[in-house]
C-alpha cells in the first residue's frame, strides 16, 4: 500500500512554474557623451639657447664676411647698462670677416672717434679661461674679450673685465647674405 500511495502521489503531482521576475529600471539613463578635450595650442617656439661651451672651432662658421652683427645689450652680472650705452654704439654693425679683418660702420658719430665705417682686426684663441676675441669696446678701443655663449649664426655674447667688473655685450645678426 505504500507503494500505491507513493505513485498515486506521483501521478498527482503538478508542475509548479513561477514567472521570471524582470527588475525593470525605475528611470532609463543614457549616459552623456564624453565631451571631447579642446585642442591644446600649439607651443610657441621656443628661442634656441645659446650654448655656454664655446669651441674655437665654431668661429670660423660664425664670423664671416656674410654675418653682420648689432649690439643687442650691455650688462653686468647685477645690472643693465642698456640705457646707458651711447646711441651711436647701438647703431654700429660688426663684421667679422673670415681672415681676421673686419669693420665697424656707423650712422651715428662718436664725437670722439668720428666715422662712418673703420675698418679693425680680429683674432680669437683659446687659452685655460676659455676662448678669447681681440676686438673693440664701446669707446672703440681695443680689448680682449671672452666669449660668453655662441648661437652659431644668429648671436654670441662676451665680456671683458673693466674697473673690477665684467662688462658683457651681446650681438645678434641683423643681416646674412
Amino acid at each position: 500500500m505504500l507503494f500505491a500511495c507513493v505513485i498515486f502521489l506521483i501521478s498527482c503531482q503538478k508542475e509548479v512554474l513561477l514567472p521570471n521576475q524582470v527588475k525593470e529600471p525605475s528611470e532609463v539613463v543614457t549616459p552623456e557623451p564624453q565631451p571631447e578635450p579642446e585642442p591644446q595650442p600649439e607651443p610657441e617656439p621656443q628661442p634656441e639657447p645659446e650654448s655656454e661651451t664655446v669651441y674655437l672651432r665654431d668661429l670660423p662658421n660664425h664670423f664671416v664676411a656674410q654675418n653682420h652683427f648689432k649690439l643687442a645689450k650691455v650688462y653686468t652680472d647685477d645690472s643693465d647698462l642698456w640705457d646707458d650705452t651711447q646711441s651711436w654704439s647701438k647703431d654700429d654693425i660688426h663684421t667679422f670677416n673670415d681672415f681676421g679683418d673686419g669693420s665697424i660702420e656707423s650712422s651715428k658719430a662718436c664725437p670722439d672717434n668720428p666715422f662712418t665705417s673703420i675698418s679693425q682686426n680680429w683674432t680669437a684663441y683659446a687659452d685655460n679661461d676659455g676662448v678669447k676675441l681681440t676686438w673693440v669696446d664701446l669707446e672703440y678701443q681695443p680689448v680682449i674679450f671672452t666669449l660668453k655663449s655662441i648661437l652659431l649664426g644668429k648671436s654670441f655674447t662676451v665680456f671683458y673685465v673693466k674697473d673690477g667688473r665684467k662688462i658683457y655685450l651681446n650681438f645678434e645678426l641683423v643681416t646674412a647674405i
